[in-house]
């Protein structure tokens, strides 16, 4: 009787997760500008203005973000230990400062649009605050490591080190990924399939998600760089 419930408990939870399926692809089929996130942000930018600012895009959420991270966190940790606000260690309040530096700059852009500023500027911030998320997060999966352990001011530079590593295998990830696609859209005949085009296409910008979360990479700027990589290849 016991195994009867729990099979009918999980065919009717399968049921309910087919019509939901089905509901939610109906819909979806008849609304446009719909976009898969987070890789869409790298697909859909302008990559010439991109790269034609790419120095100070980088410049500016690489260094600004962790400038801002140690910058916040430093005054975290001395706030506590002046009895002004938490007490926390040096690991927590550089993660905390980590966790706030990342910035969304949509309703800037919108206004941007609005006022049809200039394209470098408006890239600028795009390109910032689609970088600067990526490296909040890898800054706070590299400091978030100490917590619990020993952490002085001698082990910042190699929470430093395991930053630009995770930063850099990622980006690596991301466009060897886009390369692959490209290679296989090039050299590949669907014969006109074109949902199967499609899928492919879709898994190829999910898959590096996938791969970095099991090598202990990050998987937001994986993709973002896959995104970036397809369409300057793949299209």
């Amino acid at each position: 009787m016991h195994s009867q419930r729990e099979f009918a408990v999980y065919f009717a939870a399968t049921l309910i997760i087919i019509i939901l399926s089905i509901l939610f692809s109906n819909y979806a089929a008849h609304h446009k500008h719909w976009y898969f996130l987070p890789e869409a942000a790298g697909y859909t930018m302008k990559r010439r203005f991109f790269f034609d600012n790419i120095t100070a895009i980088v410049t500016y959420a690489v260094a600004g973000t962790t400038i801002s991270s140690f910058v916040v966190g430093v005054i975290v940790y001395i706030a506590g230990y002046a009895g002004a606000s938490l007490k926390m260690t040096l690991a927590e309040s550089l993660s905390f400062g980590a966790l706030i530096s990342a910035t969304d700059t949509v309703s800037v852009l919108a206004i941007f649009q609005e006022l049809r500023v200039e394209p470098t500027l408006f890239y600028l911030v795009f390109g910032e605050s689609s970088l600067n998320d990526a490296v909040a997060i890898v800054l706070f999966a590299s400091f978030s490591k100490f917590i619990g352990n020993s952490f002085t001011a001698s082990a910042i530079p190699l929470a430093i080190l395991d930053f630009t590593f995770i930063f850099v295998g990622s980006t690596l990830v991301g466009i060897v990924f886009g390369m692959l696609s490209a290679l296989l859209f090039k050299h590949y005949n669907f014969k006109g399939c074109l949902y199967q085009e499609i899928a492919v296409y879709i898994m190829f910008t999910y898959l590096p998600f996938a791969v970095c979360t099991v090598v202990d990479l990050s998987g937001v700027v994986a993709i973002l760089f896959t995104g970036i990589s397809m369409k300057h290849y793949t299209c």
